[in-house]
């Protein structure tokens, strides 16, 4: 009797994210997710994936402006790695500063400016909730 040959795994992609934390006034700019796909229905900081060889203060000035802001990037808060089926993800938590612009949904089917103190009140996947965690850490600290 032949054994039959294990499955092969799709091979694991490397990908870097970046979530911009927008801050205007205090409050920090939450998109939510569509309620198809991936994490639907939850809530993020605006993300971008990397392409090429691109800057991550760029990526994170992308993801502003995917809802429709212009933003400083400011620097890298924090970083996640998870993975998700098969790909392994590097997120960077880049903390911004609003410029100009309205948010706007673009991908995204709500948007909400929040206080950091609300973070928790929001259904946030795992890594974004630790993203939240360092921002609301960061936030502490500049009381």
């Amino acid at each position: 009797t032949a054994v039959p040959e294990p499955s092969r795994r799709p091979p694991t992609r490397q990908r870097v994210d970046v979530s911009a934390m927008i801050m205007r006034e205090g409050r920090f700019l939450l998109a939510q997710r569509a309620p198809e796909g991936l994490w639907g229905g939850l809530w993020e900081f605006p993300r971008a994936t990397r392409q090429g060889r691109e800057s991550l203060e760029t990526v994170a000035a992308r993801a502003a402006a995917q809802v429709g802001l212009h933003a400083e990037p400011v620097r890298i808060l924090t970083q996640v790695k998870h993975a998700v089926t098969s790909s392994r993800i590097q997120l960077y938590g880049y903390l911004c500063t609003w410029q100009s612009g309205e948010a706007q949904s673009g991908e995204y089917v709500n948007l909400v400016w929040v206080a950091p103190a609300e973070l928790a009140h929001y259904a946030l996947s795992a890594p974004q909730r630790r993203l939240a965690h360092a921002l609301t850490q960061h936030a502490q600290q500049q009381v």
